[in-house]
């Protein structure tokens, strides 16, 4: 496998473009993790996991809705 093609990967499906710490170990940790997410990436597609398909406008508006009308009557009852 080339090295080259799996940054690309980052960059372009995991948007990925550059690291937000400073220092070899927190840099080390955060590129693990990354390439963590990746890998677990991978496998899900080989195992056959579907991704999830995100809700239209229309559908996640409703779910906010929904979520803002449940804390408001927790705040309300409160």
């Amino acid at each position: 496998m080339e090295v080259e093609s799996v940054f690309g990967n980052l960059k372009a499906n995991l948007a990925f473009k550059r690291l937000s710490v400073r220092g070899l170990q927190s840099v080390t940790n955060e590129l693990g993790i990354v390439l963590m997410a990746a890998n677990l990436k991978k496998l899900a597609k080989n195992m056959g996991v579907k991704p999830q398909s995100k809700p239209d406008g229309h559908q996640k508006v409703a779910q906010q809705t929904q979520k803002l009308s449940s804390l408001s009557y927790f705040l309300i009852q409160g």
